[in-house]
């Protein structure tokens, strides 16, 4: 039976064994950032609230410029190289959208784009990503690399294999009426 592990709210967790399961449930507007290192088998994932930190002096993993760091160091100590990572993405949703067009409401967007910027920083290459749209999603970050999303009502998607030298379908920024177009 696999392991499971939440990854809640401004946590970053990692894991080695291919029967453990990393989850970050509910993602509305946090990303969830799911890195692999193939050869080690090894996963991590941050689960980002805010964009980036306004006092410098924070060093709380809520934010994107703090978590992404963090993870991709935790990987590294444990032997990870940059050059093997994989990275898969869910969330970044526009949740309050129906409130107005308050930029300050649009945590969502900002978020996925301070996680590209953090990733872009250390030359990681996204594999793949559902974001946006308006609905939360569970990430489901299985330690053999294969990363799954569900949406309200909808049964778990394959959203990457990071383990595999071939991966899934790269579903950028699609919101779930795309999503069921597309399957």
């Amino acid at each position: 039976m696999a392991e499971k592990i939440t990854v809640g709210m401004a946590e970053v967790k990692i894991c080695r064994s291919e029967n453990s399961i990393l989850i970050a449930l509910g993602l509305g507007s946090c990303v969830g950032v799911c890195i692999y290192d193939p050869v080690l088998s090894l996963a991590g994932m941050a689960h980002v609230v805010l964009p980036n930190r306004t006092n410098p002096a924070e060093d709380d993993p809520r934010y994107a410029d703090i978590a992404v760091p963090q993870l991709v160091e935790l990987l590294q100590k444990e032997g990870a190289l940059r050059s093997r990572m994989r990275v898969a993405l869910a969330g970044g949703g526009q949740i309050f959208k129906g409130f107005g067009t308050i930029s300050k409401l649009d945590i969502g967007p900002r978020n996925i784009e301070a996680v590209q910027n953090q990733l872009a920083r250390f030359g990681l290459p996204i594999v793949a990503a559902d974001l946006g749209g308006n609905v939360g999603r569970t990430l489901l970050f299985y330690g053999d690399g294969r990363v799954y999303v569900r949406l309200p009502g909808q049964e778990e998607r394959l959203l990457a294999a990071l383990g595999a030298s071939e991966k899934a379908p790269a579903w950028k920024s699609m919101n779930p009426s795309s999503l069921a177009k597309a399957a």
